[in-house]
């Protein structure tokens, strides 16, 4: 008996409930029970969206290594440890190689577009040292030439 008692006062207060939020907000329970049967579309579409969000941020990760590795190359550059011939090959090969893959040596001599990204860098890098980046400029500029009218290939991508 007590429990038909709980059964029913709980049923009363449920309609009582469905019935103030229907007076409150009109067609709204028919709409909620629309919302609810989307669930298990709105649960997909989140998963699915979680998903790209995970691929977006391993791919950042990917392109915030290769800037820094970029940094890292042009500093190298301008302390004079490395070529700029050889920092255009680096950065040829960080951009044309695809993820997951290992660098090719370079044995080809990289576009001019690769070695004008070296000294971009390398200015960028050192933007806050004016007399720095005079000095490296002038002397990059004369090893970019030096590439430009070497015999042992052709630049293309002139600017």
């Amino acid at each position: 008996m007590n429990a038909i008692l709980r059964f029913t006062v709980c049923t009363v207060a449920l309609g009582v409930v469905g019935l103030g939020l229907d007076l409150l907000h009109p067609g709204g329970l028919p709409g909620l029970a629309g919302e609810l049967g989307s669930l298990p579309r709105l649960r997909m579409t989140l998963r699915q969206e979680l998903e790209k969000q995970q691929q977006l941020d391993d791919e950042n990760v990917k392109i915030l290594g290769r800037i820094a590795t970029k940094r890292q190359i042009a500093t190298e550059v301008v302390a004079g440890r490395v070529s700029l011939w050889q920092a255009a090959e680096h950065f040829a090969q960080l951009v044309d190689t695809k993820p997951g893959q290992t660098p090719a040596k370079c044995c080809i001599c990289p576009d001019e577009k690769y070695f004008r990204a070296v000294m971009a860098y390398a200015r960028a890098e050192f933007s806050g040292r004016p007399e720095v980046v005079a000095v490296v400029k002038s002397r990059l500029e004369n090893e970019l030439q030096q590439a430009l009218e070497c015999g042992a290939c052709e630049v293309s991508d002139r600017n």
